[in-house]
């Protein structure tokens, strides 16, 4: 065996053993990296609150599109009408399969359309906290939870105390994950209104 086929062997090996401790799922979700919440701000077009007025995922899949009814515009010019969002339905994604429900989104355009800024982080849900003077609070579920709040915004974050009827667990891609953590709305919009005052030229 000549030295360079002696060497792909071991490569091959090597990536045979790497996989095989961390096995395929796993893997895939590796590849999500951590975001900082700042830059989700600050590359976000359009941030708004609003309501799914339509869910709709194929049948047998995660894939799908919602329509989003803007109540109020935390950041960039309110769009003409509701807006259509269309989610893949891969491991990462956010899926929006209820209407009724309130989310905060963090938008950018991609060929005309709006797209999460930060796939997997861009759709938060919007419940009620058990402490009824926050207001509408968003739990950190996971994707969300791979986004970094460090520095100033770390305050935002406390301990979860959601609303009764509001369920605190969710299954996703990597089983079920417990909320730790929760962030207030009228947070979130002090946070963006301090960025935009901050840097007014990168709104």
């Amino acid at each position: 065996m000549s030295r360079h086929s002696m060497q792909m062997a071991r490569a091959a090996a090597v990536v045979a053993i790497v996989l095989g401790a961390v096995g395929w799922p796993r893997a895939a979700e590796a590849r999500l990296a951590y975001s900082q919440f700042s830059k989700l701000i600050r590359e976000s077009e359009l941030i708004v609150r609003g309501r799914v007025s339509e869910a709709h995922v194929e049948p047998g899949t995660l894939r799908g599109h919602a329509v989003i009814e803007v109540v109020s515009v935390l950041k960039g010019a309110r769009p003409d009408g509701p807006i259509r969002i269309e989610f893949a339905g891969e491991v990462h994604d956010m899926l929006i399969d209820k209407a009724g429900d309130e989310r905060l989104l963090f938008l950018r355009r991609e060929d005309g359309k709006w797209i999460g800024t930060h796939y997997g982080r861009s759709y938060w849900w919007l419940v009620p906290a058990a402490d009824a003077a926050l207001g509408p609070v968003t739990p950190l579920k996971y994707p969300i939870t791979m986004l970094k709040f460090g520095g100033k915004y770390r305050r935002l974050l406390r301990p979860a105390r959601l609303g009764p009827g509001v369920e605190a667990t969710m299954v996703a891609s990597n089983g079920v994950v417990k909320i730790e953590k929760m962030i207030a709305l009228a947070d979130v919009e002090k946070a963006i209104a301090a960025a935009a005052a901050a840097a007014p030229g990168k709104r």
